[in-house]
């Protein structure tokens, strides 16, 4: 693949931003991964500013649906509302 460290400044901060929020990778592995230090991918996670989301209000029409799992005790479960007119995952 190359290595990780040819891509644009921004690129760069983006890609390591979204590994540790999206992906959950700890500041351990990617720092082994870009062979820097925890510090230096602290920097570029926190240098980073994400897009701001603009919502716009409108209607939906929503269809639901939830998986429990595990035991009763637990209670753990997911619920997930979709659009039914654009196919959107509501969050």
């Amino acid at each position: 693949m190359g290595c990780p460290l040819r891509v644009r400044p921004i690129t760069l901060h983006k890609i390591i931003f979204q590994k540790y929020v999206y992906r959950r990778q700890i500041l351990k592995y990617l720092a082994e991964e870009y062979k820097r230090s925890i510090p230096w991918v602290r920097k570029q996670i926190f240098e980073y500013e994400p897009d701001v989301k603009v919502h716009k209000p409108r209607e939906v029409v929503l269809v639901c649906d939830a998986t429990f799992y595990g035991k009763k005790s637990a209670k753990l479960g997911t619920m997930v509302f979709k659009d039914t007119l654009t196919g959107e995952v509501v969050f």
